[in-house]
């Protein structure tokens, strides 16, 4: 959370100060942070058993001016920062979906072994239920995660159609 934090204060910064000199400056690295967080959702994904390249983009190449203008022309740069904007509102969502179960399970666990001489058969078999339960739920929120990751910041499907279009041609 604290590097998507970073990187809308950068954000914010850098297109606050866009007509600055000194926010023209900051455009590059800041598209630089963005590339490198996406690279750790994009780690993230594989947790889950799901590789997701990266979309090719434009190099940084020559000087500062058309590095800059590089990177503010460049779609596949936008797109990341899409991601990294809508992602600061559904990973915390995602976290609570995965987290929440963890929380009842603890409730109810607590509860069980509060009660030790009164403890109710049915609390002890809704604990046992959660627990087996709470894994699957947050395995379930990871792979969402990375579906969400991939549609983002995957492969452009019709990219791979035209490819495989001109393969066959």
């Amino acid at each position: 959370l604290a590097m998507f934090v970073a990187m809308v204060v950068a954000m914010s910064i850098t297109f606050g100060l866009v007509f600055v000199f000194v926010g023209l400056l900051l455009i590059v690295p800041t598209f630089s942070l963005i590339d490198a967080m996406t690279g750790v959702e994009r780690q993230r994904a594989q947790w889950v058993g799901r590789s997701i390249e990266a979309r090719p983009h434009r190099a940084h190449t020559g000087g500062w001016w058309r590095a800059m203008t590089t990177a503010m022309s460049d779609p596949e740069r936008w797109r990341q920062a899409g991601f990294v904007v809508s992602f600061l509102l559904v990973a915390p969502i995602l976290c609570a979906l995965a987290v929440v179960p963890w929380v009842l399970v603890l409730v109810a666990l607590l509860g069980v072994l509060g009660d030790l001489g009164g403890a109710d058969v049915l609390d002890v078999l809704f604990a046992l239920g959660l627990l087996g339960l709470a894994p699957r739920i947050s395995i379930s929120v990871a792979r969402l995660s990375s579906t969400f990751v991939a549609w983002f910041l995957g492969p452009d499907p019709t990219v791979e159609l035209a490819g495989r279009v001109e393969q066959l041609a």
